[in-house]
């Protein structure tokens, strides 16, 4: 249950090391194969939710598939469909996914429903702001508005998040090894997705859990910073985030145990299969 858990949540922690960022602009393309299949071992650290006071620590397998195309990715980082794209700005579709939650290994939800599968698709607007000569450095404001939707008994709409956000990254011209990225952003959610997250109901309350109803608006802000390297058929990749809910409406939850949190990984990963085919991919930002 717990292996679960940890599995599942991957997904959110891999859109956070890219922070969104499209692909597959032409000007900066690379040859990479159609396809690659791989596997790998992670170690984890990363609150149960925002705003925990609990963690979770562990290591995890991580099986991957990456597959290409001109208008489509789906990677290691998510799935993005490009709809219009030039040098200084693209409009993509992009897709992500939240993790189950079981509120019963958690003190502050303990008796309250699970947070169950989620996926999170929306429109980003991404920005490249600047560029040195050499492409080495660039930096670039990235837009994305996603709506939730919960898989748990069929569909259900879950409210919208909007996480404007800077993204510096730097990738060596004479080592493409090598990828840095830097971000910093703030969150916002609608009423109906603050609430899923950290209201009350009468039902739920308890003497040391007020009922609370969540609403809309600042949700708080992250900085992350995320480091790959590539030798061969292998890739290391280690990133640290950090959290802050000041100020944001949900901040008197009694869910909010806390107003900062630090998530950090670190991950093996194996290429062993890869198709011979090639096709162009690369970086906005």
């Amino acid at each position: 249950m717990l292996l679960k858990k940890v599995l599942g949540r991957l997904c959110c922690v891999n859109l956070a090391l890219t922070g969104g960022a499209a692909v597959n602009n032409r000007a900066d393309a690379e040859e990479l194969p159609r396809w690659e299949l791989g596997v790998g071992l992670g170690a984890l650290s990363l609150p149960d939710y925002r705003g925990s006071d609990e963690s979770s620590h562990r290591a995890v397998p991580l099986p991957y598939f990456v597959y290409r195309l001109e208008w489509l990715t789906a990677d290691r980082e998510g799935l993005r469909a490009d709809f219009y794209k030039s040098d200084a700005f693209e409009v993509t579709l992009s897709f992500s996914g939240f993790a189950p939650f079981f509120s019963n290994d958690n003190m502050a939800r303990e008796g309250m429903p699970d947070l169950n599968y989620m996926v999170e698709l929306g429109p980003s607007l991404d920005v490249r702001l600047w560029r040195s000569a050499g492409g080495d450095h660039r930096l670039g404001l990235v837009l994305p508005v996603r709506a939730a939707i919960e898989l748990e008994g069929g569909l259900r709409y879950q409210g919208w998040t909007f996480t404007p956000r800077l993204a510096w990254s730097y990738r060596p011209s004479n080592h493409n090894d090598w990828n840095l990225i830097v971000q910093a952003g703030l969150m916002y959610g609608s009423q109906r997705y603050n609430q899923y997250f950290y209201s009350v109901d009468d039902q739920y309350a308890t003497a040391s859990r007020p009922a609370y109803q969540a609403t809309s608006g600042y949700a708080g802000a992250m900085a992350q910073v995320a480091l790959s390297r590539r030798f061969g058929d292998f890739r290391i990749i280690g990133f640290l985030r950090g959290d802050n809910l000041d100020g944001a409406t949900f901040e008197d939850s009694p869910l909010v145990k806390t107003r900062n949190n630090l998530t950090a990984g670190f991950f093996l990963t194996w290429t062993f299969m890869e198709s011979e085919d090639r096709v162009q991919s690369g970086r906005l930002l």
